[in-house]
């Protein structure tokens, strides 16, 4: 381990305090934006103040409410989406003057819906922005165009959680926590900005350990039983898998790449430009580079002389 990142986690005041300044910044934008939608660039300066006034505190008590790991309320949540979907439609409305409701609901269907990667959740936003953008000219509801994105976006996201309840969506939380909380993660940078396959090598000859590369009968974890816990008893793990775990090197694995539709162009740019430049997660893009071959091996570093090794990769 280096001597780095030391620094203890934040308290819940702390984090509270920083989620508000967020809050402060992000509400008087998105305010000063709405504020033009509605009554052009005079008196901007309220609509900042009145969305930083509700915002920033939003922010910061719901932060304090919430226990390390877990996401906001759902209400919240939702109300939160529709002030971006609110600042969306703003924007979109002072670009492109005369643009249908219909247009701009589809648009703001699409942008909030897309990062889902599913086709099913893209569609159900466009549907939910044609559908708002329909009724509102239909109706012939003068609507502004911050009042209909964020119609789109909480009808959205309330119809995404009524249909998709089950699935279960994939949640992305990171809390700074003590150094003995985190056993697999190594503190240590790369010297260069490719990475690649040396990255043990290089951990090993900076913190003084001794290095090996594909030992005979190496596996990817020393014994599974170190997974033990209470959602894990290696007792009841298939035979031949736990010889996976413990004897990798002894397996010999065949590649054979299948992206979904929706995510090999998002890989492709991932690939191309990201995955290819650092030498990491850089994986078969085709069943063609799959069989030009895949160089795997174990490295492993020991920083004693008994005979386990202290860290695999």
């Amino acid at each position: 381990m280096t001597g780095k990142n030391r620094r203890h986690p934040p308290s819940k005041t702390s984090r509270a305090i920083f989620a508000g300044i967020a809050g402060i910044l992000i509400g008087a934008l998105g305010g000063a934006l709405i504020w033009v939608s509605f009554y052009g660039r005079d008196g901007v300066w309220i609509g900042a103040f009145l969305g930083a006034l509700i915002i920033g505190p939003a922010e910061a008590i719901s932060d304090a409410a919430r226990e390390e790991g877990q996401s906001k309320p759902f209400i919240y949540r939702m109300l939160m989406l529709s002030f971006a979907g609110a600042v969306v439609g703003s924007i979109l409305g002072l670009i492109f003057k005369n643009i249908s409701l219909v247009v701009l609901g589809l648009i703001t269907g699409f942008l909030f819906s897309a990062p889902s990667l599913r086709i099913n959740k893209v569609l159900l936003g466009l549907i939910a922005g044609g559908l708002i953008g329909l009724l509102a000219s239909y109706l012939q509801f003068d609507l502004n165009a911050a009042i209909v994105g964020a119609l789109v976006v909480f009808v959205y996201r309330a119809l995404d959680a009524l249909l998709f309840r089950e699935r279960g969506n994939i949640q992305l939380m990171a809390e700074r926590v003590p150094r003995d909380e985190i056993r697999y993660v190594v503190p240590f940078e790369a010297n260069s900005k490719y990475v690649g396959a040396d990255y043990f090598k290089d951990l090993a000859r900076s913190e003084d350990g001794i290095f090996k590369r594909n030992q005979s009968g190496i596996g990817i974890v020393e014994t599974l039983d170190n997974m033990r816990g209470p959602l894990c008893d290696p007792n009841l793990v298939n035979p031949l898998i736990r010889e996976f775990y413990e004897h990798t090197s002894n397996f010999k694995l065949n590649i054979k790449p299948e992206w979904k539709i929706q995510y090999k162009p998002l890989f492709w740019i991932f690939k191309r430009y990201i995955a290819q430049q650092i030498g990491q997660a850089n994986l078969p893009f085709n069943t063609e580079e799959a069989q030009e071959g895949v160089v795997s091996y174990i490295d492993t570093i020991d920083f004693s002389c008994d005979q386990i090794s202290d860290l695999r990769g």
